[in-house]
């Protein structure tokens, strides 16, 4: 085995449970530092899920992690981080070409004054056997607000849909340089320069002469490789909004049919499911009001269609009339769904807290869970999740586990942007086992007086009767 770069073998313990119904133990597993990718899951947070007839690849809040054989167990995944190549960890986009090379997009977040932004932090690419990756920035002007939300692949040409960056191509030298991804004005009738919408892109697919574009200002549909563009919005063509934020391709024969995930930018459109079987000369609307903030996602086995949304799964097997839907309360680990992927009889869903997997259509589900003890964080003793948390969707509340070497009184207390006391919890003793152990809390997302409490960030504080502290972090996202 050879190694790639410098560094001393450092071990770094992780711990993954395996959830189906109950907790299961699972071996250690661990990373040698600048070698071979880490074994298993290192996040639970799963944007991304993409198959490329023999990999599935999950993008996760901590890197890119790969199966390498059977994916339902648990030791068959990898996963590579910056260590291996990566431009950032928390993955946006993933698309595999017929040559198996992958591409994947990620994200990084930063304060400047006052205001979060989120910015790009390049596009990276390996080839098999996948031994490590290669970044080459992020296309555009600037990486700031300039998120690559999505990556398709159509033989030598790669095209991208950023925030920023807007829809992007590449024909050429895609590996040597980030300015060969050049921007593509979609110039149906033509965009209103003052009006951005059209040039902000969230979806693309592509195959053949034909490429199809989620954007804010509707959908852009091109039928020659992206030479004249058509555009379908609310007004004048019916989608069910024009903030398009998902977009896919179900193959039915010789005919395909286009499925879009939309959201409003104005009074009259909906967070909804919309579908169009000509090419989009008509358009139906499905699941209005159930698919909370949004569908992020879909795949299909035959004429059954899958959606990922923040409301759980939907599942249709008669192209959208009839909706069968999956939550936390039908074993998912968690109701928001970013991402879904179909491998034969077997569907993967990638949650806010896990990915799940069924074999049987949605009767049963499996999931993994990543749980990194705390006594082996480098600074900090606690930590929580799902992390941003919305109070409605967490059943149970957002998780709170801390390490406690010795029996102690303990006090979680929670505050808000502006340290403003907001819920204590008194635990009262708490024993742990011998040699210490990793204990799990729960807050509902509710302050003193049994209300909800508004979305931001919020600061929480576990503290012993022995006067030790540990410090942590929330977002509520409701």
């Amino acid at each position: 085995m050879s190694r790639k770069g410098k560094g001393v073998l450092a071990p770094v313990v992780i711990a993954l449970l395996l959830y189906s119904g109950k907790a299961l133990a699972v071996p250690m597993a661990f990373r040698l530092t600048g070698e071979e990718p880490i074994k298993g899951f290192v996040d639970n947070v799963i944007s991304v899920l993409t198959y490329d007839g023999q990999h599935l690849w999950a993008g996760t809040g901590g890197g890119v992690t790969r199966s390498i054989g059977d994916p339902t167990l648990l030791e068959n995944w990898i996963t590579y981080t910056r260590d291996h190549g990566l431009c950032g960890v928390s993955i946006s986009a993933i698309a595999v070409g017929s040559d198996r090379q992958v591409w994947v997009a990620s994200v990084g977040d930063t304060t400047i004054g006052q205001e979060d932004l989120l910015y790009g932090t390049g596009l990276s690419y390996s080839s098999p056997p996948y031994e490590e990756f290669t970044c080459i920035g992020q296309p555009g002007e600037t990486p700031m607000q300039n998120v690559t939300y999505d990556i398709a692949i159509n033989g030598d040409t790669i095209w991208t849909a950023s925030w920023g960056g807007g829809l992007r191509r590449c024909t050429g030298g895609c590996m040597d340089d980030k300015d060969n991804f050049q921007k593509i004005i979609l110039d149906y009738s033509p965009i209103d320069p003052s009006d951005p919408r059209g040039h902000v892109s969230f979806s693309v697919i592509a195959w053949d002469s034909w490429v199809w574009v989620g954007t804010a200002g509707g959908i852009y549909m091109s039928s020659d490789a992206g030479s004249t563009w058509a555009n379908y919005d609310h007004d004048d063509d019916g989608i069910s909004g024009d903030f398009v934020v998902s977009l896919a391709a179900q193959y039915l024969g010789d005919d395909f049919i286009i499925w879009a995930g939309t959201k409003p930018t104005e009074p009259g459109q909906v967070d909804a499911i919309s579908m169009s079987a000509d090419t989009g000369k008509t358009w139906q609307t499905f699941l209005v009001g159930y698919v909370g903030e949004g569908t992020w996602n879909f795949d299909f086995q035959d004429t059954t269609v899958w959606a990922a949304t923040s409301a759980g799964l939907f599942k249709s097997t008669d192209l959208g009339q009839h909706w069968s839907q999956y939550t936390a309360g039908n074993g998912l680990p968690s109701s928001e769904v970013y991402s879904v992927a179909v491998i034969d009889s077997m569907v993967w869903g990638g949650t806010l807290d896990g990915l799940a997997f069924t074999l049987d259509g949605g009767e049963n589900w499996n999931f993994f869970r990543f749980s990194p003890p705390t006594s082996f964080l480098d600074a900090v003793k606690t930590y929580a999740y799902p992390n941003p948390f919305s109070p409605s969707r967490e059943e149970l509340g957002v998780k709170i586990r801390y390490s406690l070497q010795a029996d102690a009184v303990v006090t979680i207390k929670v505050y808000d942007w502006a340290l403003d006391l907001v819920k204590t919890m008194h635990l009262g003793r708490v024993t742990p086992e011998e040699g210490g152990q990793e204990l799990l809390e729960f807050w509902d997302g509710r302050n003193e007086n049994g209300d909800v409490v508004a979305n931001g960030v919020y600061f929480y504080q576990i503290e012993t009767d022995k006067g030790t502290k540990a410090f942590g972090k929330i977002v509520v996202l409701d």
